[in-house]
């Protein structure tokens, strides 16, 4: 009984190596951008992406620790139930999906909730380049009077 229940717990945790990695990379091209509204984030990407794979360990209400009901290890800052922890790192995140490190534990991301996270972090890194234009136009970097 020990020994089988050990295989199926290693079987849980390898699961999500047994699909291929996800073959895309993040350009920040944005086809939808009422994705970059942090009301979009709290109503989609939460519940339908972020709930469902990663806020077991990553969730900003839980303690560090490695037991059950904790961050597992899984760093502070990456917090993916708020929005400003969801952002830090969209090519990281994507990484660790992409290669299917992540999710663990047998929670493997579909082909449609890869897809919603891919165009959902390709349209926060398209609001990054949005607030770093705002930045040079604020500091006279970007000079539009035709001087």
């Amino acid at each position: 009984m020990l020994r089988l229940s050990l295989v199926f717990l290693l079987s849980l945790g390898l699961s999500s190596c047994d699909s291929p990695p996800i073959d895309r990379e993040l350009t920040g091209v944005c086809d939808d951008p009422s994705m970059m509204d942090v009301e979009y984030f709290d109503e989609v990407m939460v519940g339908d992406f972020f709930d469902v794979h990663c806020t077991v360990c990553h969730s900003r209400d839980l303690p560090v620790g490695q037991g059950v009901g904790t961050r597992r290890g899984a760093p502070q800052s990456f917090s993916y139930n708020v929005h400003d922890g969801a952002i830090i790192s969209p090519e990281d995140t994507w990484d660790r999906v992409a290669d299917r490190t992540m999710p663990p534990m047998g929670r493997e991301v579909s082909d449609e909730e890869a897809d919603l996270l891919f165009n959902w972090l390709n349209c926060v890194l398209a609001a990054e380049q949005l607030d770093g234009d705002d930045d040079d136009s604020a500091t006279g970097d970007d000079d539009d009077s035709g001087r």
